[in-house]
């Protein structure tokens, strides 16, 4: 039996797990930002929601992030990925922001960082919330930190941006859309960014399938095993045992 309105623990529980889940566990980013919204009106819901947080935690221990770097310098390339839910707040009808920020190479996967975030407006569309999911990830994460890479690398990079909406890919590259032409501000002033920064060297945009959209992770949930396990494989966090095909680790 579970104990009733954990609220005294609310913030604590949740806000350790969250310190460790941004070093090493991307996978839990999305449950535990998607509990803390409620730290202030914590109910017997978000109770069992906690219960089944910490019991996912604790049968999956011996997961690791891992990164590999087996290329050149020269053949590393940073890469940011963004995506959105539509409404998935059942209260606010806000979206979810998704952010996944990795190294790779033709024999390097390097994960950097991740981020679910709650948007701050409604959209009509999830047009318009990949929208906002872009200009998050690319304003807070991709242009700080092609600083970063320039200075590690050793040379000008180009930052890969990935987008699954071929909708919002193509708004963004124009920054106009007939099928989003009411938007007005707060919409608008991130499709217009967008606009700008990707006609620049140094952003690439391009249409990403759903299949491989590493920030899926951050911004829904998963029905079954099969597609959680293929989530994870996209931001790599790995069993060791399976892995290494039943070898032990070490």
């Amino acid at each position: 039996n579970l104990p009733k309105h954990l609220n005294r623990y609310a913030a604590r529980i949740p806000m350790k797990l969250l310190y460790a889940a941004r070093y090493a566990r991307f996978d839990l980013l999305r449950p535990i930002c998607g509990l803390a919204q409620y730290i202030t009106k914590w109910g017997e819901r978000c109770d069992k929601r906690l219960y089944l947080l910490i019991c996912y935690v604790n049968s999956s221990l011996h997961i690791r992030m891992t990164g590999f770097i087996g290329d050149d310098v020269a053949d590393l390339t940073p890469h940011v990925f963004a995506d959105a839910d539509f409404a998935g707040c059942p209260t606010t009808s806000r979206n979810t922001s998704g952010m996944h920020h990795t190294l790779l190479g033709p024999h390097s996967a390097y994960p950097i960082a991740g981020q679910s975030r709650k948007q701050g407006c409604v959209s009509n569309s999830t047009s318009e919330a990949d929208v906002v999911s872009a200009s998050n990830a690319l304003r807070r994460c991709g242009l700080p930190a092609l600083h970063v890479w320039d200075a590690l690398l050793g040379c000008a990079v180009t930052l890969e941006f990935h987008e699954d909406n071929s909708t919002a890919v193509t708004a963004m590259k124009h920054g106009y859309s007939a099928a989003m032409n009411y938007i007005e501000r707060t919409h608008g002033v991130c499709l217009r960014f967008l606009a700008e920064r990707f006609i620049e060297d140094q952003c690439h945009l391009f249409y990403e399938r759903t299949a491989v959209m590493a920030a899926d992770i951050y911004t829904k949930a998963f029905s079954t095993p099969a597609e959680w396990d293929h989530a994870l494989r996209l931001i790599n966090p790995i069993d060791p045992v399976r892995f290494w095909e039943g070898r032990p680790s070490g």
